[in-house]
């Protein structure tokens, strides 16, 4: 891996989110690959989109645990048999981050990913059961955050490990909303059923993209709580953190610098790891401030990226077998 002090990037990265359009139905006529995207977007999709509609609700009717395990077992299933490019992928990825490991230790990790990102799809039909219990979703180190958002604005590195999607009802539970910058899918059925969940559970959710940065500012600006994933799978590469590559200005990382040094909000690293089947742990680190500088330009941001980049490239190494993007490409 290279030295990140080393290899830098100072391109400034900036995006609008744009949903995913079908294709006309003159593309039908244009080319056999143009009939087939048509055929997939206007027939096979739907019938898709109908069965995940009949599954999401069937599973509701699953108590918790066997809910999460079915999960766990189609994630297994599916990721060796069916996405096998990925699961190659993360094989490559855990012998560059862990190669002082033996190939059966690796392969564990690699099945507990698997499972972990199958438990994710189906825990959002028990999402709100497992939020109420508080004894399934323990919170711990919340209260600095607490006492230091009393006096300045906060912003809140979240990661996507374990299940993230409890944070929100952490928010509900202490009385401070959780301003949260989340990403549409194209899947029609799976982001009405997101943003239907994360509703239910209490999050406030900004726009995506360069559109949620005024709101954003605004927030923080009033004192307010944001919450930013900054670590990023992009494209089908790992964006964020860095492992060891060239430090760069285009994610979260550097968004989340950038509104801190603009507002005076301070950090916090969040991160939920799953202890057992539908059952979490949700870690608040200590408030952290960015170090003094003389100046503010582009070189100056990515010392503060590289900076916080520090806290979360460690948590992440710890639990790869719960890292969401460890199947994208390094």
């Amino acid at each position: 891996m290279k030295d990140s002090n080393q290899a830098v990037s100072i391109k400034r990265g900036a995006w609008n989110y744009q949903k995913k359009q079908r294709p006309p139905f003159l593309t039908l006529f244009k080319s056999s690959v143009h009939c087939q995207r048509f055929i997939r977007a206007w027939l096979t999709d739907p019938v898709s989109y109908a069965l995940d509609f009949f599954a999401h609700f069937t599973l509701k009717l699953l108590p918790i645990d066997v809910c999460s395990n079915f999960g766990g077992f189609l994630g297994r299933a599916v990721m060796k048999y069916k996405h096998k490019g990925a699961v190659q992928n993360i094989r490559r990825n855990l012998e560059i981050l862990l190669p002082e490991l033996s190939l059966e230790a690796r392969e564990t990790i690699l099945t507990s990913n698997c499972e972990s990102l199958g438990r994710l799809m189906t825990e959002f039909s028990v999402l709100t059961r497992i939020c109420k219990d508080v004894d399934r979703v323990r919170v711990h180190g919340i209260q600095d955050v607490i006492d230091a958002a009393r006096c300045v604005p906060i912003i809140l590195v979240t990661l996507h490990l374990g299940n993230w999607e409890v944070l929100s009802s952490v928010s509900r539970r202490v009385g401070v909303p959780f301003h949260t910058f989340y990403l549409p899918l194209d899947n029609p059925v799976e982001r009405w059923v997101t943003a239907r969940v994360r509703k239910k559970l209490g999050a406030t959710l900004l726009p995506v993209g360069m559109t949620g940065v005024g709101p954003a500012l605004k927030v923080l600006k009033q004192g307010g709580v944001v919450s930013l994933f900054c670590d990023e799978g992009f494209a089908g590469e790992i964006r964020g953190p860095f492992f060891g590559n060239s430090v760069h200005l285009k994610g979260n990382l550097a968004l989340a610098v950038r509104l801190a040094r603009k507002t005076g909000a301070k950090l916090c690293v969040v991160n939920t790891l799953r202890r057992h089947e539908a059952n979490f742990d949700c870690y608040f680190s200590p408030v952290i401030e960015l170090p003094l500088q003389q100046g503010s330009n582009d070189r100056d941001t990515l010392e503060d990226v590289n900076y916080l980049n520090g806290f979360i490239e460690p948590i992440i190494l710890d639990n790869l077998d719960q890292w969401y993007y460890l199947h994208n490409r390094l």
